[in-house]
């Protein structure tokens, strides 16, 4: 009918939008030119739609759309049986209506955005987390090797001290911290065990010299003496002889 007889098909499509209660309706080529325009009693200017519509409405079915600048929303749907020819139908809506739905598709949008994003958010917050568990895993193991040292370091003292003492050197000590508890009692015992063994050697050192001098005056006094003396303990081993004998 469009080919044959165009008057009949632009009754039929203004009769249709009529009947439709349609302001604007209108069949635009795939360029966004007009190629017919329904005649109603409140005609609405025809507005094309944006460049991402038509793709969208060929593959999609039927999609809407509404122009920022104007209170009007259109819904454009590919005609199958013409060539890349578009229904579009528009109606003017109350501006609070389309604040509204402008809104909807931008809160839409934004969370298809965070949806989109919400993997590489995931994976940030699980670095962070990845972070601070390692943060905490140090920390721990740092204030492990705090208090391991703080009992080790006294027994590593003692250790020392104990070396020297068995090579000889009885003045050494360790020091005393109050705070290593046990250990700092431990740490004392061990300095008044050398002390002691410093006075005990003192001791035999100053015996020693005390028998030394007895036995070096004895032997004088018996050098000067003729006659043969012998001494004998109570075992009668000799532990005394002078030249006379």
């Amino acid at each position: 009918i469009a080919k044959n007889d165009p008057v009949r098909f632009k009754n039929i499509f203004d009769g249709q939008a009529i009947l439709r209660a349609l302001p604007g309706a209108y069949l635009m080529r795939g360029d966004k030119t007009l190629w017919l325009t329904a005649n109603t009693p409140r005609s609405v200017p025809f507005s094309a739609p944006p460049d991402t519509v038509l793709p969208a409405a060929e593959n999609e079915g039927v999609i809407f759309a509404s122009p920022a600048d104007r209170n009007v929303v259109s819904a454009i749907v590919k005609l199958k049986r013409f060539d890349d020819i578009y229904l579009v139908a528009s109606r003017p809506l109350d501006p609070r209506v389309l604040a509204y739905l402008r809104q909807t598709e931008a809160g839409v949008a934004e969370y298809r955005n965070l949806e989109e994003g919400r993997g590489s958010v995931q994976i940030a917050f699980g670095l962070m987390f990845l972070g601070l568990a390692l943060i905490l895993l140090l920390s721990a193991t740092w204030i492990g090797i705090g208090f391991a040292n703080r009992f080790v370091s006294p027994i590593r003292r003692l250790i020392s001290a104990a070396d020297r003492v068995s090579e000889g050197d009885l003045e050494t000590s360790v020091p005393i911290n109050k705070n290593e508890g046990d250990l700092a009692n431990l740490g004392k015992t061990f300095n008044n065990m050398t002390q002691q063994l410093r006075t005990q050697r003192e001791a035999l050192l100053t015996a020693n010299k005390m028998l030394d001098r007895r036995r070096r005056f004895t032997e004088a006094v018996l050098s000067g003496v003729t006659a043969g003396v012998i001494g004998v303990d109570r075992d009668g081993r000799v532990t005394l002889i002078n030249r006379s004998a």
